[in-house]
């Protein structure tokens, strides 16, 4: 399977999370690709040099313009589906997720062929505007589809490769394109 990292602007917080994942994957289980969505800073630059440096990506693709971040899973999960990876998984680059949950994700039995989500703890310390966006998008989906999700917009998701085409031409640019993906596969 392949992990896919879309992002922007990375700071130095990305490293060690792709350190610890590396430790956690075995040899050949699962490849790391970066989508770097059009970064520019001096920062960020450093941040890539250094992640090749250490060998903690299996491939970085470089936009040239930042396209938002449902553009850039397109692009990744595009390589996985020319690659003939069976599932990808996608995970954000800004340390919401656990390496060991990554890896946990990206081996649930490969015949599973439904998506998987995973769910945050949104707490106290996750900003007002993310925990009400988060409850009204679970409205919404409660009300088109019957089901309620506590988390729809985690970015920790099992996509397996049926579904890859689908990923695809699903319409959004930006952080819209995840609810949307995941209302079309409900």
């Amino acid at each position: 399977y392949i992990i896919i990292f879309p992002c922007f602007e990375p700071d130095n917080h990305f490293i060690p999370l792709l350190r610890e994942l590396k430790k956690l994957i075995k040899q050949k289980e699962a490849s790391i690709l970066i989508i770097d969505d059009g970064s520019n800073s001096k920062n960020a630059e450093e941040v890539f040099s250094r992640i090749e440096q250490l060998n903690l990506a299996d491939k970085i693709i470089h936009l040239k313009h930042n396209v938002g971040k449902g553009n850039a899973l397109k692009v990744g999960i595009s390589y996985a589906q020319k690659q003939g990876f069976s599932h990808a998984v996608t995970a954000d680059a800004d340390g919401q997720h656990l390496p060991k949950d990554i890896v946990a994700i990206g081996k649930l039995a490969s015949g599973r062929e439904k998506l998987v989500i995973g769910r945050r703890n949104l707490g106290k310390n996750t900003p007002l505007r993310s925990r009400i966006g988060n409850f009204f998008t679970s409205l919404l989906l409660f009300f088109t589809n019957g089901r309620w999700m506590n988390d729809t917009q985690c970015g920790l998701r099992r996509i397996p490769s049926k579904f890859f085409d689908e990923a695809i031409l699903t319409s959004g640019n930006k952080y819209e394109y995840e609810f949307r993906f995941l209302i079309s596969k409900l």
